[in-house]
């Protein structure tokens, strides 16, 4: 072979090695690709719904440990599955994000699965009478002095009923009671309770309370906010239970509705609770807590107040599980009659004489809670020291100024990504809707409320007035303004339904056993899809709390929080949400709760 042949064979070999080497670079990310680790699990042959907007529909989700590795196909699935990879077929059955609940107070609604409760079931006063005097009759030991304290009273039928001190008094006993509203903003008690509390004509109102008198100036046993703790404070506590135990409850009961994150709303005393309950183990949901701000420490030390909430975050958050997040104020009460305590921008109406219905003097009996410059200097120095704040406002006047407050500190130079946020919401001037957006203020919602009941109905239509009935409870137009909308329970002070408000969500019509239903819907331009109210409750609750980025949708690499319904609810009538219940519930990758 010649010089020439040689150096031509050379280079044709040359070539040959280059091309096979590049080809097996290439082949090296393919087989990489293909072969993945194993996941711990892999569920499959399921309806996904992700709250992703990326890839909304799914069919099989693996999951690695605590968090989630592949979210798409079933064929595409089986590369997970390895030895010992645990395979779980949903059978075609709906899984979408586990719940996040905004606003709640956890450990009290846990408790309050124990003793006695109405549960926001509306009855006659002889019907109501005849369930209080059979509680009264099963623990006649605890004559004479032993309170019969009962929650979740949501008014009585026939509408427009109210219940009276002599209702209670009519009653076969000599023990006091008192009946707590479903909102927990009012207290009826007995003659015997008065008696017991040491209340009568000369008893002052306290500062952001409410004692209605008779004609005489003697006390008829209705008291509002502040002026309940007259009553309040002087009956024991009836939960045997040490906190750890009602934090057990209370976690089981979360999960079994689908719940795998909340934010305790008033989480003061509950924090050494929460920190013992993941050291056990058992702290199968995220936790994010409001800390109630003390007024008196806010008006002489706000440097010592931003402190104190570094200091307890510091000492209680747990990465991903418990966290810190932001102050709590309370800055009204509710509008309903007759506390009629949330603050408004106009008076409320009241009825004459001939039957009309005309303004009165009242813009919020004692509200606002808070002396409004107070207020707004106090949410500057959390915003701009980094802490967000939850403003509980009902009245239109004090979700206006909430939102003033957050406006003052974006312009003393907060950032507007601090999730602030509104709570309740019920009458809103209509051009504050829009500030939300512009502010980025979460419009933290209650949908169970949206509908026609005693609250809405009897307590609130007439003396609120058609214009501001009409812009009562807004969701719709919160879209439209571009705010960020997250959906909480208010859980004791409704029952544990979360279903039940995203029904209502769409619907805003009671169900036919709550006694409004003739009334069709309130407000039906606010009704918005179901698919976007099952992101209120998901992925926007989790930008409320600040861990959008970890959970809330069914994404690959967030935690694998996820629930597995037992009916379709894009697949059922509307009418049938409400019934739904969760047959499984995985929360860190592992199920927590299995029907």
């Amino acid at each position: 072979m010649g010089q020439t042949e040689r150096s031509h064979g050379v280079k044709r070999w040359s070539l040959v090695a280059c091309v096979s080497a590049l080809a097996l670079l290439l082949l090296l990310p393919l087989a990489a690709v293909a072969k993945p680790k194993p996941a711990t699990t892999v569920y499959r042959n399921g309806y996904v719904w992700t709250v992703d907007s990326k890839k909304p529909r799914a069919q099989a989700v693996a999951v690695r440990g605590a968090k989630i590795v592949f979210v798409g196909s079933n064929k595409a699935a089986k590369a997970f599955i390895g030895k010992k990879t645990k395979v779980v077929n949903l059978k075609g059955r709906m899984m979408m994000p586990g719940l996040i609940d905004s606003h709640q107070h956890p450990i009290e609604g846990g408790a309050s699965l124990i003793g006695y409760n109405l549960n926001g079931v509306q009855r006659t006063i002889p019907e109501l009478q005849a369930v209080l005097q059979g509680w009264l009759d099963a623990s006649h030991d605890q004559e004479p002095d032993g309170w019969l304290d009962v929650e979740g009273y949501k008014g009585a039928l026939p509408r427009g009923t109210n219940l009276v001190k002599a209702d209670l008094d009519a009653l076969d006993t000599e023990r006091p009671i008192a009946i707590r509203n479903w909102d927990h903003h009012s207290i009826w008690v007995n003659t015997r309770g008065l008696e017991v509390c040491e209340i009568d004509a000369d008893t002052p109102t306290p500062d952001g309370g409410y004692i209605e008198k008779d004609a005489e100036g003697k006390p008829t046993g209705y008291f509002a906010d502040a002026a309940m703790r007259l009553v309040t404070d002087q009956i024991p506590a009836v939960d045997p239970e040490s906190p750890e135990e009602t934090a057990q409850r209370t976690v089981h009961a979360l999960n079994e509705v689908g719940i795998t994150g909340v934010m305790d709303a008033i989480s003061n005393w509950n924090l050494d609770t929460w920190t013992e309950e993941f050291e056990q183990g058992r702290l199968n949901i995220r936790v994010a807590c409001a800390v109630m701000l003390d007024q008196e420490q806010a008006a002489s030390d706000p440097d010592g107040m931003i402190a104190d909430l570094n200091d307890l975050r510091d000492k209680y958050d747990i990465p991903n599980r418990l966290v810190v997040s932001q102050g709590k104020v309370i800055l009204d009460g509710v509008p309903d009659f007759p506390a009629q305590n949330g603050w408004m921008l106009e008076p409320y109406l009241e009825e004459d004489e001939d039957g009309n219905w005309v303004p009165g003097t009242n813009l919020g009996n004692g509200a606002p809670f808070w002396e409004p410059k107070l207020l707004k200097d106090t949410v500057v120095k959390m915003n701009t020291a980094g802490w967000p704040v939850h403003s509980h406002a009902l009245g239109e006047a004090s979700v206006g100024w909430s939102l003033d407050c957050f406006e003052a500190a974006q312009e003393a130079g907060a950032s507007k990504d601090l999730r602030n946020g509104i709570c309740h919401l019920e009458p809103i001037k209509r051009s504050d809707i829009w500030r939300f957006g512009q502010l980025n203020v979460v419009a933290c919602v209650q949908p169970q409320w949206h509908q026609w009941d005693t609250s809405s109905f009897d307590a609130a239509k007439d003396y609120l007035g058609e214009e501001r009935m009409n812009n009562i409870y807004p969701i719709r137009s919160f879209e439209i303004a571009g705010a960020p909308i997250s959906f909480g329970s208010d859980w004791p002070v409704d029952p544990l339904m979360p279903w039940y408000g995203i029904e209502r969500a769409v619907t805003r019509t009671a169900e036919p056993w709550y006694g409004y239903d003739d009334m069709g819907p309130l407000n039906p331009w606010e009704s918005i899809t179901l698919k976007n109210a099952i992101r209120h409750y998901t992925l926007g609750s989790a930008y409320q709390i600040d861990m959008d980025k970890k959970v809330g949708s069914i994404t690959k690499g967030k935690f694998a929080d996820m629930i597995v319904l037992d009916q379709n609810i894009f697949k059922v009538p509307i009418a049938k949400v409400d019934q739904t219940k969760v047959a499984m519930t995985i929360f860190n990758g592992k199920v927590v709760y299995k029907k």
